[in-house]
């Protein structure tokens, strides 16, 4: 075998369009022949696996946890703002808070992005 050859095989095992026996075959090929091209291929082999991201059961579990929390904490925000911006906008007296006329913004459209807000807020998270 040359090295021309070898280096050739090296690329093609690199690739990794051959089955596992013809993997075995050349590396122990290159092993005996060229130890030197056998390193690096060996040394790539190590790199190229230890790039792989390793999931780990108890931290996706940690994340889904953490997920579903902020989504409760959301929807929790959500639901208490719409619930005072009803106490606001439909029972002022409760609350001694009258909105005005004659705002800049109409009354109407103050009342939609109010309730709008929080489930937009929602959503978003979503």
């Amino acid at each position: 075998m040359r090295r021309d050859e070898a280096e050739r095989l090296f690329e093609i095992l690199k690739e990794g369009k051959i089955s596992k026996e013809e993997a075995e075959v050349i590396s122990k090929r290159l092993k005996e022949n060229f130890p030197d091209i056998w390193e690096e291929y060996v040394l790539w082999k190590v790199l190229s696996e230890s790039e792989k991201e390793i999931k780990l059961p108890w931290k996706e579990a940690l994340t889904e946890r953490k997920k579903i929390r902020r989504e409760v904490l959301v929807a929790f925000l959500s639901l208490f703002l719409t619930f005072v911006f009803f106490l606001f906008l439909i029972c002022p007296p409760l609350l001694d808070f009258p909105v005005p006329k004659g705002w800049l913004i109409p009354r109407s459209f103050l009342i939609a992005f109010l309730l709008a807000f929080p489930l937009s807020l929602f959503l978003y998270e979503r």
